[in-house]
């Protein structure tokens, strides 16, 4: 219980003696904990991406810059099929494919916004879009958590009251 509390002191120190990879590949593969740092990375390396072909760079120039943005080291190393891929002339939708952690819809979105001429607004308006579904998970997930707990110490209360009850009424001799 202390280690939770003492959390973010304890991995600031880990992180400073050099064990950052060891912490982002804890948090890549706890199965909850994981998804839900992907999903809240991968919306806001979107993003950047978007923002940074709205402002008119080049996709071999903005996608380095995004994947440096990426804070998770072992979700940056999925991305390096793609930067391989990014001095062939390889399409956005063709280089992000070769990415384990994107969803095929995703790539769908991309390519069709790609093919339309109009990517830098097509990921901005997906990154959009996940936003706002990653804020409805957080609500609902503040919303219910609490009441998780509520539940969890109600039932730990009542199995301690039953519990001493039935010791005090079952005689010991028998």
């Amino acid at each position: 219980m202390r280690l939770l509390i003492h959390w973010p002191t304890f991995a600031i120190c880990l992180s400073r003696l050099g064990f950052e990879s060891l912490i982002h590949r804890l948090q890549f593969k706890t199965p909850l904990v994981g998804q839900w740092i992907v999903k809240r990375q991968l919306n806001e390396f979107f993003f950047i991406l978007g923002m940074m072909l709205e402002a008119g760079l080049a996709f071999s120039e903005a996608l380095p810059k995004a994947v440096a943005s990426i804070k998770n080291s072992v979700l940056r190393k999925c991305f390096q099929p793609a930067l391989a891929l990014m001095s062939t002339g390889a399409s956005v939708a063709e280089a992000l494919v070769k990415v384990s952690v994107i969803k095929p819809v995703t790539i769908q979105v991309i390519n069709s916004s790609e093919q339309s001429g109009k990517l830098a607004s097509g990921m901005l308006h997906f990154a959009k879009i996940e936003s706002e579904t990653i804020t409805l998970q957080d609500d609902a997930i503040a919303e219910w958590l609490p009441r998780l707990v509520y539940a969890l110490i109600t039932i730990w209360m009542a199995y301690s009251i039953i519990g001493s009850q039935f010791g005090t009424v079952i005689p010991k001799d028998l």
